[in-house]
C-alpha cells in the first residue's frame, strides 16, 4: 500500500509552492479523512420549509495522529506541518487514489507521558483543511 502521506510542500495562500517537497515522512498511526460540503451563501431553509443546499464546492479534511513516539520524532513531524499552507499529497478515501490538495494547517496538539527512560509523546495530532476546495 502507498504511504498515507506521500509529500508535504510549503505553499502560499494561493497554492503556489514556496519550498521543497519533503517525502521522508513518519507515517501517522491514525488517519481520519473527512469531506465537507460548501454551500452558497443563498442556501438554506425556504419559506415553504424546503431546504436548498446549493452545493458550490467540497473540501477534504484530515486529522492525523502519531502515537507513542519519541520527542525527536514528534518534533520532526510537527515541524513538517508548521506552515500556514501546504501542498499535501495523501490517500483520498473518496477516490481511492492519491491526491494533492492545497491545505491550511489548523490545530496541532501533543500529549506527553513521562517515565524513567525520559518520556514519550503518547499522542500528537495535526489537523489539515483543504484551502482551495474542489468545485462541483
Amino acid at each position: 500500500m502507498a504511504n498515507l502521506i506521500s509529500s508535504i510542500t510549503p505553499a502560499d495562500k494561493d497554492g503556489n509552492a514556496t519550498g521543497e517537497a519533503v517525502t521522508s515522512i513518519l507515517q501517522p498511526s491514525s488517519y481520519h479523512w473527512g469531506k465537507s460540503d460548501i454551500s452558497s451563501p443563498k442556501a438554506g431553509r425556504m419559506a415553504n420549509m424546503a431546504m436548498r443546499k446549493m452545493l458550490i464546492g467540497k473540501a477534504r479534511t484530515l486529522e492525523l495522529q502519531w502515537q507513542n513516539r519519541s520527542f525527536s520524532e514528534i518534533s520532526t513531524v510537527l515541524a513538517l506541518f508548521d506552515h500556514e499552507y501546504v501542498l499535501l499529497n495523501y490517500v483520498d478515501a473518496l477516490t481511492g487514489t492519491t491526491k494533492t490538495s492545497h491545505m491550511y494547517m489548523s490545530d496541532m496538539a501533543a500529549d506527553c507521558y513521562h517515565d524513567y527512560s525520559g518520556g514519550m509523546w503518547e499522542i500528537a495530532t495535526v489537523s489539515c483543511i483543504q484551502a482551495t476546495p474542489d468545485a462541483v
